[in-house]
């Protein structure tokens, strides 16, 4: 064999070793890849499984959320129910409380000019007194005697208008007491087992003439038929301006479509019906 031939076997040699060699490299390297792709496969797919867990969890939570969420929006629009019906509830009483209020200044009204009228005549009884004093300090009998009489005339008639007026403030008390006793007894007043018509609900009438030229004082007002009312209704007559005032009742006697004509009775009974304690036109008229 020539140099040649040995020179190409060795190479050939070498050649087959370096490709034996790769041919191992290239075997080694893909039997790594398998593994390694099996491994990433393999945790992709934990990830995967991991993922779809965590959104079934994301999912429960958030019904749960979603469940939570409407009970609070339940258990909110409940306190909003409460809370209206405390508000209504509130007003209400709020209502009331002004109504009952309004009684009380009223009440509280009449009593603080009862007595400002009381101090007044007790005022003057004072000054009185006190003049009564100086005159007694004077040496003259005679003008003491006679401006003692004087005084004492004046002393007397004061007494007398301040006992007046309580009288005619009990009697008219006494009055209203007793024709709020009738009313019960016999059915609103009126004729002993007959019950007298009622006046119309919110009825509010106006005194237009009055005719007392006779014993018996009749009254003309308005409305009339037109709301209602009959024969034989008692209605009140009250002035309201400067302050409100209990003039007396009214007994219908005539009705008609726009007005009506009734019987009056005074307030205080006893009393003598001066200019003050007539209706005049314009007093309101109302149920009784």
């Amino acid at each position: 064999m020539t140099a040649i031939g040995k020179m190409l076997v060795f190479l050939v040699l070498v050649l087959s070793l370096i490709w034996n060699a790769l041919v191992l490299n290239a075997y080694t390297a893909r039997t790594n890849w398998q593994k390694e792709a099996k491994k990433y496969q393999a945790e992709a797919v934990a990830a995967a499984e991991s993922a779809t867990k965590m959104k079934a969890l994301r999912d429960v939570e958030a019904e749960s959320a979603d469940d939570a969420k409407r009970a609070l929006q339940q258990e909110r629009d409940r306190y909003y129910t409460q809370v209206a019906q405390l508000v209504t509830v509130r007003d209400t009483l709020n209502q009331q409380y002004n109504v009952a209020f309004s009684e009380a200044q009223k009440k509280a009204a009449t009593a603080a000019q009862l007595q400002a009228m009381t101090e007044k005549l007790s005022g003057q009884i004072k000054v009185i007194d006190d003049e009564l004093k100086k005159v007694e300090e004077k040496g003259n009998q005679l003008v003491v005697a006679a401006n003692l009489a004087r005084a004492a005339q004046s002393r007397a008639e004061i007494e007398r208008d301040r006992y007046k007026l309580q009288a005619e403030a009990k009697t008219e008390f006494a009055q209203k007491l007793q024709d709020q006793l009738t009313e019960a007894r016999l059915g609103n007043g009126g004729i002993l087992g007959v019950r007298t018509p009622v006046a119309p609900a919110g009825f509010n009438g106006t005194v237009v003439t009055v005719d007392a030229r006779t014993p018996t004082v009749y009254v003309e007002f308005t409305p009339g038929l037109d709301t209602g009312l009959q024969v034989g209704t008692i209605l009140r007559v009250d002035r309201l301006a400067p302050a409100g005032v209990f003039v007396g009742k009214l007994t219908v006697t005539l009705v008609n479509g726009k007005n009506g004509v009734g019987v009056f009775e005074p307030a205080v009974k006893a009393a003598a019906l001066t200019a003050d304690r007539l209706p005049k036109a314009g007093d309101a008229v109302k149920a009784y």
